[in-house]
């Protein structure tokens, strides 16, 4: 009888372990709920455009949309009059993966400090440098659409729960979108 008593408490502990190792899994994911759904998430938008018809130049409302202080916030960033976006697929799979891999071709050449930014929706507005005006042959291929302004690049940020986060941003404005629109590639958080 004491046999049958000392294995019925064997099992009764490592059904107790058992249980405690899931609380503590539970626990960790639930933690990570927690941060993923208080922390600060900074993204861009395009507040608007030139409203100088012959200049070209974005003006970019950096946000933070989360529940939680977005410090030391930086934006390095390019711009640019280009016939073709700043960023290709490359040819070569991911890991073993289908996911093709995109490349920028050019990293950034202007850069802004912004600092603090509060939560849920504060935000600062950035303005690029103007380009322009149009001469000529730019004018030309810029209304027949196979010129266009782009303005790509990366916001860094510190949260509280944890170290450097980043989003990444990639819009164009053209004579068929002159309020501006997001590139295919380039718009994500990480």
């Amino acid at each position: 009888m004491a046999k049958g008593q000392l294995v019925a408490m064997q099992h009764q502990e490592q059904a107790q372990f058992e249980a405690l190792e899931q609380n503590k899994r539970a626990a960790s994911v639930a933690d990570k709920i927690n941060i993923y759904a208080q922390r600060a998430y900074v993204v861009d938008k395009i507040r608007g455009t030139s409203k100088d018809p012959t200049k070209l130049q974005f003006r970019l409302r950096i946000q933070n949309t989360g529940n939680t202080p977005a410090n030391n916030v930086r934006v390095y960033y390019s711009h640019e009059l280009r016939t073709e976006p700043p960023h290709h697929e490359t040819s070569e799979n991911w890991m073993g993966t289908n996911d093709k891999i995109v490349v920028f071709d050019k990293g950034a050449t202007e850069s802004e400090r912004l600092g603090f930014i509060g939560p849920t929706s504060s935000y600062h507005v950035i303005e690029t440098p103007a380009s322009g005006p149009l001469t000529g042959d730019e004018a030309r291929e810029w209304k027949l659409d196979k010129l266009r302004y782009y303005c790509w690049g990366r916001i860094s940020y510190d949260t509280i729960f944890e170290g450097g986060r980043y989003s990444d941003f990639c819009f164009y404005q053209s004579f068929g979108k002159p309020n501006g629109y997001p590139c295919k590639h380039g718009n994500e958080a990480i």
